[in-house]
This record gives C-alpha cells, sequence and structure tokens, in this order.
C-alpha cells in the first residue's frame, strides 16, 4: 500500500470541508495512517474535535484550523445538527441528499 503523503491527507480534508461544509471522520486514518494527520496538528493546520455522547461511543472529527467548524459550534452547545443545517443550505446541499440521510 502506497503511504499517504501529508500533503494529500490535507488536501482530501479540504475538499470533504468544501463539499459537505463539515470535518473528515477521524476513521479515515484507519487507511491512511495516523502520521500525516500528527504532522499536520503540530503545524497547526489541522485539528482534532471530539462528540461525546451518553450512550454512544464518541465522535472524532478531523477538522481545518482557520475557518468555520461546525463540528466546533456544535460541541459548544451540546451535539446538535443545526450548524450543519445551515452550512448544508449555504451550499445549497439539498435536505435529501445522500449527506442529510446518514448525518440528519
Amino acid at each position: 500500500m502506497e503511504k499517504t503523503s501529508k500533503e494529500q491527507f490535507y488536501n482530501w480534508v479540504v475538499e470533504i470541508y468544501k463539499k459537505t461544509g463539515q470535518g473528515t471522520p477521524m476513521f479515515i486514518t484507519m487507511k491512511t495512517g495516523r502520521e500525516p494527520l500528527e504532522e499536520l496538528i503540530e503545524e497547526g493546520k489541522l485539528k482534532i474535535i471530539t462528540h461525546h455522547y451518553s450512550y454512544l461511543p464518541k465522535d472524532e472529527w478531523i477538522c481545518l484550523t482557520g475557518v468555520y467548524c461546525a463540528e466546533e459550534e456544535m460541541e459548544k452547545g451540546g451535539v446538535n445538527t443545526r450548524s450543519l443545517e445551515f452550512i448544508r443550505k449555504y451550499l445549497s446541499i439539498p435536505r435529501d441528499s445522500v449527506i442529510d440521510k446518514k448525518n440528519g
């Protein structure tokens, strides 16, 4: 398996952010390894946001720094998907999209 470069990893996170307005699920590191993520966190380009739940396992998201982060906003006020609804409306993603069915 070819090693994922730091640049490739960052570009994937940016691409997902542009398409969905939200961060990348941490499980992507199962495929890429954590090395590029750790380097980008050290450089201040990415951050990890963790959502804690009462009865479910926690969710971890890889987010860009220096831009609006819906996951971070959701964590401030408890887990509420309203922030993602606003982002999707801004990006003109229809409410019946695949994203809505998985995350709404």
